[in-house]
């Protein structure tokens, strides 16, 4: 390469020329540029450079290395937006029609209705077929019925005892049911049919429309067993606050506690209708104590069936059962 007079030119590895010309009387600068373009320059300020010698590249580039190990699985990407939905597919095959779940359940349909319609002209206990009592426990036990004014109605009937087809209206047995209510849940009814319970005057009121028997079964606190039966038992409406109609007892020789009360309207802590002037279904005086419970008192009564549960009396008996029962009677 030869001077050019104006400067140093010099050429690089990369293949770029550099005009070095104003630099020439900085001899740092045209050592420094000699050696970066790896020329072999003559150290004069003259800027001379000896083209007896050949510039060449003295780096050689070797074979490519192996390649690198891979690098980590990067993240995923973000979830593209939601595609459009796809067509409707065909229907599929026919199902196979399930002949017995269709005789299954119109059985099911064809029982209910003939249950509802044998409930709906089913009015007392007499009405209830004796087979499918017995089927259901061999006393009788919870039935439906339709009383006139009133409507279809969960009872107990008894199917059992001498001859069976009685509506249970009271029963005491564990004191698991508080009997220290007010007129209206006396009127309405109240506790369970099957366990401790009072049916309600309104519908005793509704049955005794029709002629019907009373028997009272009880249990001493020392186990013996009385009975009282009345054959006409009637309750009236409640504008005359149900009054008791009842006569024709018979039973044990002491067991006759409720002819006393006959022609009685029934009393409440609530509704004082008694003969007495205190209130004998609240009363800490009488025989039966406070809480004596709704009853058809007189000057209060010789029976006190619906007491606190250890204060139950009929005559002169303290009871540890006690269930009152009507009947339809020809």
């Amino acid at each position: 390469m030869a001077l050019l007079g104006v400067g140093l030119l010099c050429l690089v590895t990369t293949g770029y020329i550099i005009d070095a010309s104003p630099y020439l009387g900085n001899s740092s600068f045209k050592s420094n540029v000699c050696q970066q373009c790896d020329l072999w320059c003559d150290g004069t300020d003259t800027g001379t450079v000896d083209d007896s010698q050949e510039v060449e590249n003295t780096e050689s580039r070797g074979s490519p290395g192996p390649p690198g190990p891979v690098g980590p699985i990067g993240r995923p990407g973000d979830h593209g937006p939601q595609g459009l939905v796809g067509p409707v597919g065909p229907p599929g095959p026919q199902g196979v029609i399930n002949l017995t779940a269709i005789e299954e359940s119109i059985d099911r349909k064809i029982e209910r209705a003939l249950n509802e319609f044998a409930v709906s002209i089913r009015y007392s206990c007499s009405d209830v077929n004796d087979s499918m009592a017995i089927s259901r426990n061999l006393t009788g036990g919870v039935f439906q019925i339709n009383i006139p004014s009133v409507g279809i109605r969960d009872v107990y009937c008894d199917m059992q005892t001498d001859g069976g087809k009685w509506i249970v209206f009271q029963r005491r047995m564990d004191g698991s049911t508080d009997f220290d209510r007010v007129w209206n849940e006396y009127k309405n009814g109240f506790g369970k049919v099957d366990r401790e319970f009072w049916l309600g005057l309104d519908k005793l009121h509704q049955l005794t429309k029709s002629p019907h028997e009373m028997r009272v079964d009880m249990i001493t606190m020392d186990g013996i067993y009385y009975t009282a039966q009345y054959s006409s038992f009637r309750i009236a409406s409640s504008s005359d606050n149900y009054r008791l109609h009842v006569n024709g007892y018979s039973g044990n020789t002491t067991s006759d506690g409720l002819s006393y009360n006959n022609g009685q309207p029934f009393s409440t802590r609530d509704a004082d209708h008694d003969l007495r002037s205190i209130n004998c279904a609240n009363d800490p005086a009488i025989q039966a104590g406070a809480m004596a419970g709704g009853w058809w008192y007189n000057s209060c009564s010789y029976s006190y069936p619906n007491a606190l549960f250890n204060k139950i009396t009929w005559k002169v008996a303290r009871m540890r059962f006690i269930e009152m029962k009507i009947r339809e009677t020809v």
